[in-house]
């Protein structure tokens, strides 16, 4: 028996999901589940493609600093950048 695919849900479907008022556990679902894609530092690579959480915090930060996002997606890059934070100064 074949089994459908699993619909994922488009990233306005999940910004329209979320609203402003998205919680700590939607905000984890998203970082594991948007998909980033990167030509990488000279932008002649071969585009990548990796989930929020996999992406390096420098990364990160540079897409915060040089690229247009949609409020939410900055919103999820910002609480991975903080879940960072505080999981590495509690060690």
């Amino acid at each position: 028996m074949k089994r459908s695919p699993q619909k994922i849900p488009s990233l306005s479907q999940m910004h329209r999901l979320c609203g402003t008022d998205a919680s700590e556990e939607v905000l984890e679902h998203m970082a594991n589940t948007l998909v980033w894609g990167s030509y990488g530092v000279s932008g002649r690579e071969p585009l990548k493609l990796s989930k929020f959480y996999q992406l390096e915090s420098d990364h990160i930060e540079n897409i915060l600093t040089f690229c247009n996002l949609h409020p939410m997606t900055r919103r999820v890059f910002l609480y991975i950048l903080r879940k960072r934070q505080s999981s590495s100064s509690s060690k």
